[in-house]
């Protein structure tokens, strides 16, 4: 039964925290030694041998708590170092590792398998882009809405990617309405940490070693077009880059080094 207002005693509201006593000593939330507190934990973790990129995630997440615990109980954020991770050079596939991923899928007839890889090898599309595609939106041309791209930009098709979809679409059931459908109408995979999963397996039993098996289709074609001598402004416009900075990385790729030398030999052997 509720209880009656009339009878029953008010509720009172729990009483204020008492004031911090500055002659107490510290506590957890004292940060006079929190510098070196954390500089001993990132210490710590380079002992583990932890990448420089999850050392610097675990400082995220520890900075993130003592944002929290600042704003709760109203004491001074502590300072954190700013870590710097290196930036890692493109890590493409090369000619024959494609041609050998594409002549395993064949083998396994894994359809949407081979519509993603030829996707992303001819197109440089990423994952999440791909796995947004809708088969109406297939046509002479792709409209794609992609990151660090205009929306509605025209993405080229070579003439072998439009030929794998025209045949590719002529066999499509009305039910369909992805690129990647699993046949009734719902995305094959549903997120692109799947997508990377089924190639970092498809990689490994091809005794392929790659850092991102997805991404690296797009390390693939920006190496290739820059093999090739295409402009760097062309690249950036076919890669969707929105700075010409993020190409530039590939320009210092490995391969493309080679590439320039092997120019420099041809050039210099000639005269």
């Amino acid at each position: 039964r509720p209880p009656n207002p009339l009878t029953s005693p008010p509720i009172m509201p729990p009483p204020p925290n008492p004031p911090m006593d500055p002659k107490r000593p510290p506590t957890l939330l004292d940060t006079s030694d929190t510098a070196d507190e954390i500089e001993s934990i990132i210490d710590n973790l380079r002992r583990k041998s932890l990448s420089p990129t999850t050392i610097k995630k675990r400082v995220v997440h520890i900075k993130s708590f003592f944002d929290w615990a600042a704003s709760r109980y109203g004491f001074d954020r502590p300072k954190f170092p700013r870590l710097k991770t290196p930036i890692k050079e493109p890590d493409p596939y090369s000619h024959n590792e494609v041609l050998m991923i594409i002549s395993r899928l064949e083998e396994m007839g894994h359809k949407n398998g081979m519509r993603l890889v030829m996707m992303q090898a001819m197109t440089g599309m990423r994952v999440g882009e791909v796995l947004g595609l809708k088969i109406h939106s297939i046509k002479d041309q792709i409209i794609s809405n992609a990151k660090g791209q205009v929306h509605g930009l025209r993405r080229a098709l070579p003439k072998q990617l439009k030929h794998f979809l025209s045949h590719d679409l002529e066999g499509r059931s009305k039910e369909e309405i992805w690129y990647l459908d699993d046949g009734s109408g719902f995305q094959f995979w549903k997120s692109s940490s799947s997508v990377s999963h089924f190639m970092r397996s498809l990689t490994s039993s091809l005794g392929i070693r790659i850092r991102q098996p997805n991404h690296a289709f797009r390390s693939f074609l920006a190496t290739e077009l820059l093999t090739e001598n295409i402009s760097l402004g062309l690249v950036q416009d076919i890669m969707g880059h929105k700075s010409p900075g993020t190409t530039m990385r590939y320009v210092k790729s490995s391969r493309i080094k080679k590439a320039g030398n092997d120019a420099l030999d041809r050039l210099f052997r000639s005269q």
